[in-house]
C-alpha cells in the first residue's frame, strides 16, 4: 500500500473501475495530490446505474470517443 501512495503522477487511469476495490482506488487518487494537472480516466461497463462508472459519466460533460474504421470510413463509439 505505501508503494502506490509514495508514487506521484499527474494522469490516473483506473481500468474497470466497476470492478475494482473503492478502497485502492481511492488510495492511487492519493499519487495526484502534488499534481497540477490531476487528470483521472476511468474505464469500465457500467454494472449498475447511479454507481461507479455510470456515476461519473452522469457528472460528466458526456463525451464520447470515436473510432473510424479504415475500410469503410464509418465512426464507431
Amino acid at each position: 500500500e505505501s508503494q502506490a501512495i509514495n508514487i506521484s503522477a499527474d494522469v490516473l487511469k483506473i481500468d474497470e473501475k466497476d470492478r475494482s476495490d473503492a478502497h485502492v482506488v481511492e488510495m492511487f487518487e492519493s499519487r495526484l495530490d502534488f499534481s497540477q494537472y490531476k487528470w483521472i480516466r476511468e474505464f469500465s461497463n457500467p454494472s449498475a446505474v447511479g454507481f461507479g462508472v455510470d456515476a461519473t459519466y452522469s457528472r460528466s460533460d458526456q463525451r464520447h470517443w470515436m473510432v473510424r474504421c479504415h475500410h469503410c470510413n464509418h465512426y464507431i463509439h
